[in-house]
């Protein structure tokens, strides 16, 4: 028999990810404790090594925090406050790489140390023939109240990232955002110091030509051969307490707004065939079908219980036609109504 059903979420992030909004918080005259402890976060909790909250937690802490600072930019501003240390080891790691593209790369290479999301993984590459260096923030769409900063922050701290390593300014040659220019967009292009797309097909920070080989400052090489060698090993370790099943749903997660799934696109993100993908999988139990469903099934409750997406979007996010055929299957896994499951599980402080 195949391990018994565990719940899936839509993914969790490091404490330490909250001391950018401390930070700004602070520095507005906003005692940060009183909103964290609403939420059961006190300080030891933010510094403590491996204390992870849930997505859905972190955006609606960063949404209160928007309300109460009455600064909807609330991301860009903590994306400018960020330290590359908030990313624990990995951030030691990359504070010692040679290059500035070397300390993206160590930063996304080693993502699991400090987040996991079951809609996709940031990556950072060389696009063109003039090796343009792209770090690539994975989509988060469709966007609402609870999740604009995060996009915000996640492009902020990255470009602060590469501007404190190098020491200079004018390594962007733009960015791309793929929500809708809000009404202050001018704030975006004085902040990054470049041209901002809005209304892009991804969010990505692209760096000038051959930028991604300026020196890092802070290098030291035998330092990151050591620390990378520890993301390595903590990395490894993690993944070896995943089960095949957890490994085959943590590929199919970020592939479900699609209606072509199919278990020959996940053996090929697995390097195997796909017959032994089906093997393995019956090996612990499973077919890839009933794998693909429960998945679904599980983050579909997630989504209702964890965000504030309307069911149409979740119906897309998931890969349904249309909003009736996802009501309907929602209702036959939970004998509820979408409607009525996010009534009855309406989070409380969490």
């Amino acid at each position: 028999m195949g391990e018994s059903k565990t719940r899936l979420v839509l993914g969790d992030i490091a404490t330490s990810f909250l001391l950018p909004l401390e930070r700004v918080l602070s520095a507005q005259g906003l005692p940060p404790q009183h909103l964290l402890e609403r939420y059961g976060l006190h300080a030891p909790q933010l510094v403590a090594r491996d204390n992870r909250i849930s997505i859905p937690k972190f955006m609606r802490i960063g949404h209160e925090a928007i309300r109460l600072s009455k600064n909807p930019r609330l991301g860009l501003a903590m994306g400018q406050h960020s330290l590359i240390t908030d990313s624990n080891l990995a951030g030691l790691a990359a504070l010692s790489a040679p290059t500035i593209g070397e300390a993206i790369t160590t930063l996304t290479r080693f993502q699991r140390l400090n987040s996991v999301n079951a809609r996709g993984h940031s990556r950072f590459y060389l696009e063109n023939a003039d090796e343009s260096g792209i770090f690539h923030f994975y989509s988060i769409s469709p966007y609402n109240a609870y999740n604009y900063f995060v996009v915000d922050f996640m492009l902020a701290s990255m470009a602060t990232l590469c501007e404190w390593l190098s020491g200079k300014n004018g390594l962007l040659r733009r960015v791309e955002i793929e929500y809708e220019a809000p009404p202050d967009s001018e704030i975006f292009e004085s902040i990054f110091d470049c041209p901002v797309q809005f209304s892009a097909p991804r969010n990505a920070l692209t760096l000038r030509p051959g930028k991604h080989a300026v020196v890092n400052r802070f290098a030291n090489q035998g330092n990151f051969l050591a620390l990378t060698q520890l993301c390595q090993e903590r990395t490894e370790t993690l993944q070896r307490g995943q089960s095949f099943k957890q490994k085959v749903v943590e590929l199919i997660g970020p592939e479900l707004s699609s209606q072509h799934i199919s278990i020959e696109r996940i053996a090929r993100k697995m390097g195997l065939a796909s017959w032994s993908l089906r093997r393995r999988l019956g090996m612990e139990g499973y077919r890839f079908q009933d794998l693909l469903d429960e998945t679904r099934c599980e983050m579909a409750k997630s989504y209702v219980r964890d965000t504030q997406h309307s069911f149409t979007e979740i119906a897309y996010l998931l890969g349904f036609a249309n909003p009736s055929g996802f009501q309907r299957a929602f209702k036959r896994w939970t004998g509820l109504s979408p409607g009525e499951f996010r009534a009855a599980t309406k989070p409380e402080g969490e």
